[in-house]
């Protein structure tokens, strides 16, 4: 069975915040060795690219490539990260679970759209995950496509409005043990400067380039020297 890591590096035409395309081009690299170094049973590495003029049009481009190569490779699991992802620990992830995963509880973001309409579409999907780091394993049912299609096919140009497409995703499966998948040491979220408390007890680490990815590349490449 393939084991995929996948990730993405797009140039977009229009960026966000403090973002540039030679950083991520960086951050894609640096991400990709540190997974084919730490990621246990990993056969496969595939990097997405493009040219968009939006992080929307990206976001909704990952949606529909991802799910492509899962169903045309199947059977496959597949770890997806974003770019400014790291793996600093050996970790095993593929085969663990069973259901459409996601390792973060972050409810600080669940109603921190700008969209009216967003926020009801989110508020039902509580405990809200953060999608940056999305597991697929093998064998999903047809139908947890089925409501991520509807949300995908009426996208909504609202920054995370893709975290509702994966938290949908998620909560569709009737899963109730939440705490089995919160494990913070496999998805450290760092906005900021990051700590050395950070690196010491963390696995994967997400130094979020959104809000500035010369600093996204700091934090990592000090993750890196310390890890």
């Amino acid at each position: 069975m393939k084991n995929i890591f996948m990730t993405a590096c797009y140039e977009v035409g229009f960026g966000y915040g403090n973002t540039n395309y030679e950083d991520y081009k960086k951050l894609t690299q640096i991400c990709c060795n540190s997974f084919i170094k730490n990621l246990n049973g990993l056969t496969e590495v595939i990097v997405l690219e493009g040219k968009t003029e939006s992080f929307h049009i990206l976001f909704k481009d990952l949606y529909y490539r991802i799910k492509d190569i899962y169903l045309k490779n199947q059977p496959c699991n597949i770890l997806f990260a974003d770019s400014d992802t790291i793996c600093l620990k050996p970790v095993e992830i593929f085969g663990k679970f069973n259901k459409f995963s996601m390792f973060l509880i972050a409810n600080e973001f669940h109603q921190s759209f700008g969209n009216e309409e967003c926020r009801k579409l989110a508020q039902p999907l509580y405990p809200w995950m953060m999608a940056n780091l999305r597991y697929y394993p093998a064998g999903l049912p047809n139908s947890i496509w089925d409501t991520p299609d509807d949300l995908a096919f009426s996208w909504i140009e609202d920054w995370a409005y893709d975290c509702i497409i994966y938290n949908s995703m998620f909560h569709s499966q009737g899963i109730t043990n939440y705490d089995d998948y919160h494990i913070p040491e496999w998805n450290r979220l760092v906005i900021g400067g990051i700590t050395d408390e950070q690196i010491n007890n963390s696995s994967i680490i997400h130094c979020a380039a959104t809000r500035g990815s010369s600093l996204s590349l700091e934090n990592i490449n000090k993750a890196l020297g310390r890890s």
